[in-house]
């Protein structure tokens, strides 16, 4: 029974994998092809995105705090 599970398993994830390899292989033919024309390398890490992202955000809750707090006082 559990031997049967698994085989079933491994059709469902061959048929999963089947579906989009096509798109996958396509994706990676054209960053290949076309990688280096756009500039690929020349962005940023996400982790510097990120860091940004996150800086701006704590900016405007500080701002919104500090304009709350003026509408108080």
């Amino acid at each position: 029974m559990i031997n049967m599970n698994i085989q079933t398993e491994v059709k469902e994830m061959t048929k999963t994998n089947d579906r989009w390899s096509g798109l996958a292989d396509f994706l990676a033919r054209m960053i290949e092809k076309y990688g280096e024309s756009l500039g690929l390398d020349d962005l940023p890490t996400p982790e510097y995105v990120y860091f940004f992202a996150k800086r701006a955000e704590v900016y405007r809750k500080y701002a919104d705090l500090m304009a709350n707090k003026e509408t108080k006082d």
